[in-house]
């Protein structure tokens, strides 16, 4: 369901592709990512609270921006928090922060948080991940 929401999501068909994230969210409420991508179409659309809502919501669930929280998340309890420069799926949370960044430029507010998000994107990340910070 999520490559299908995400093909959706990509070429444009923004609000069936919500409804699908927001369907797999329901059924699988411990798939956090999937906040993220329900973040980036309401920063789309100009909801920019919401986007920072869930895009937030989803750090909290993988043990926030630095991974020292309280996990939730089905796939950071096995492989642990993605905001671990050594963990697999790290590009979920370098996308998320750089998502959340964009979120408070567009804002215009909070030039201070901006900057943590990015940096610690970019502590996360790698080389090939950098290009993407901010690409979205």
């Amino acid at each position: 369901l999520m490559r299908l929401a995400v093909c959706l999501h990509v070429n444009g068909n923004t609000n069936l592709a919500f409804d699908m994230y927001t369907l797999i969210r329901h059924h699988f409420p411990t798939h956090s990512y999937v906040l993220v991508n329900m973040g980036i179409v309401h920063l789309k659309q100009g909801n920019v609270e919401k986007a920072q809502e869930l895009i937030e919501q989803y750090l909290t669930e993988v043990g926030g921006m630095h991974g020292v929280g309280e996990i939730t998340d089905e796939e950071a309890l096995k492989h642990g928090s993605p905001c671990h420069a050594n963990n697999i799926h790290k590009q979920d949370c370098t996308n998320a922060l750089n998502n959340l960044a964009a979120a408070h430029i567009t804002s215009g507010k909070n030039s201070t948080a901006v900057a943590a998000y990015l940096s610690r994107a970019i502590e996360i990340g790698d080389e090939s991940m950098l290009g993407d910070a901010y690409a979205n």
